[in-house]
């Protein structure tokens, strides 16, 4: 989190699965083994990663493997955000506390097919 000028930069991610047909709430999980050293699993859930905000700036390549769950049914999509730091107009930067000239905020998604729900 950007709070002051000393805070953590640099490009991060964050990977986000949602299965769009479950009953049991059941989105598959990232495997916290298989993660790369920059990635974390995000607090509370296992459906979803992102950089470590101390050493875990993005430098290219990052991989994380993700399985279906017993519960996860139909198709999955995949949210993949990166973005360097709040913009411009973020209140942190309007109050000079974070200066990240060019920031950036890009998404994208991809969805799989997946077996058929009941």
């Amino acid at each position: 989190r950007y709070v002051n000028e000393s805070a953590p930069k640099g490009v991060f991610i964050a990977i986000q699965s949602r299965s769009a047909c479950t009953l049991v709430g059941d989105h598959g999980a990232f495997d916290n083994r298989s993660l790369s050293r920059d990635l974390d699993l995000t607090a509370g859930c296992t459906s979803g990663v992102f950089s470590r905000t101390a050493g875990g700036q993005f430098a290219g390549r990052s991989s994380a493997t993700w399985r279906a769950g017993p519960g996860t049914t139909g198709d999955v999509t995949f949210t993949l955000l990166w973005s360097n730091g709040p913009g411009a107009t973020d209140p942190l930067s309007v109050a000079g506390k974070v200066r990240v000239p060019d920031a950036y905020l890009f998404t994208k998604s991809v969805t799989i097919s997946g077996p058929s729900g009941p």
